[in-house]
Formats: C-alpha cells, sequence, structure tokens
C-alpha cells in the first residue's frame, strides 16, 4: 500500500487519505487480533526490517519519474508564461531525448513547469542512484 500511495500519490493526492486511513484501520485491527487472538510470533531477525526498507526506498525514484510524466501533461497547467523560462533548454533536450530514445512526445516537457520539475526530479533521481550504486552520499549500511 505504501508504494501504491507514493507511486501515483502526485496526480491524485487524495490517496494520502486513503493511505491512512488504510493503515489505521489495519493498525486498529491488528491491535485486537494480537492482543485477543493471536499467539506469541515466530521471533523475527532485522533483516526483514532492512530488507523492507531497501524496498521502500525505490518508492522515491519510483513517484519522481510517475509524477513527471502526470505533471508535464501539456494541458495540465494552461497558461502563457512572459519571463525567461529557467529551466526550458533543459527541458527540451530530456524531450528530445525521450522522443528519440523511448517514443514519448517531447513537447510536454517543454513547458516551464514541466522542465523545471522534469530537472529537479532527475536531480534527486541521479543523487539517489549514486548513493545506492557507490554509498557515496550516506556511507555503508
Amino acid at each position: 500500500m505504501i508504494m501504491i500511495v507514493q507511486t501515483f500519490a502526485t496526480a491524485m493526492p487524495i490517496l494520502y487519505l486513503a493511505g491512512f486511513l488504510c493503515f489505521s484501520m489495519t493498525y486498529v485491527s491488528d491491535k485486537i487480533l494480537f492482543l485477543r487472538h493471536y499467539t506469541n510470533p515466530p521471533l523475527y531477525t532485522k533483516t526483514l526490517v532492512i530488507n523492507s526498507i531497501k524496498i521502500m526506498e525505490w518508492g522515491v525514484p519510483l513517484h519522481l519519474s510517475f509524477g513527471m510524466f502526470m505533471l508535464t501533461h501539456p494541458n495540465r497547467f494552461d497558461y502563457e508564461y512572459d519571463g525567461a523560462p529557467l529551466f526550458v533548454e533543459f527541458g527540451e533536450l530530456i524531450g528530445d531525448k525521450l522522443k528519440d530514445y523511448a517514443n514519448i512526445n517531447g513537447d510536454r516537457f517543454k513547458t516551464v513547469h514541466g522542465s523545471t520539475y522534469c530537472f529537479f526530479s532527475m536531480l534527486l533521481i541521479t543523487i539517489f542512484l549514486l548513493d545506492k550504486f557507490t554509498m557515496w552520499f550516506f556511507g555503508t549500511e
């Protein structure tokens, strides 16, 4: 449930409320069942917790990737921008690469909000991948 909420909540913020209600009901029902019906659980080691954290960490780039395609639709924020676009050149570059390699409409990244979101999403995904593969930012486990 955490991964579903984290992945799709960019475009559907009501999922945060749905996740809260789901986890609240799970907490209450588990508390009642653990106290009144279940026996002692088997002993778990910390590897179960560590593996869960490792899986949930990948929800961050998944959230950013899905959000990039949900929020960069050209009709999502339909307005005219008169100022100097900040990251539009970066958005055009990413849009052209995606058009060439993934057959995705690259015009969606040429808007101001699309290129800005794309720039910061790519920056955070790059930092995340550098950390995962080199342990550069946060060291060893």
